[in-house]
């Protein structure tokens, strides 16, 4: 059974701060595996987010820019609010994860 201890330092993982779990594992509070799972989990997830978002938001956002006009929305903000639901939802399932 973990502890208490382990369990949040895994979650805090998820808000972004995975990388510096990973930077600082000698830290005897951070050395248990399941924490590094979680922070390369985290970081992992969170790259591939910023990667994603910044190729699309450059490259490909501009062929989006049509309007809806019943909801009088852009398909581009639609997809942008897809996005940051989906960036969410992963931190939210790993939060889950961590205190199951």
């Amino acid at each position: 059974m973990l502890s208490q201890k382990i369990r949040n330092n895994a979650t805090i993982g998820y808000f972004f701060l995975g990388w510096m779990f990973l930077l600082a594992k000698k830290n005897p509070d951070f050395q248990d595996p399941f924490i590094q799972n979680h922070a390369k989990n985290a970081t992992k997830g969170h790259g591939l987010f910023l990667v994603s978002y910044v190729i699309y938001s450059y490259f490909l956002s501009q062929f989006f820019f049509h309007n809806i006009p019943i909801l009088n929305l852009s398909i581009d903000r639609i997809i942008h609010f897809a996005f940051f639901v989906a960036l969410t939802l992963f931190i939210l399932y790993g939060i889950y994860n961590s205190q199951k």
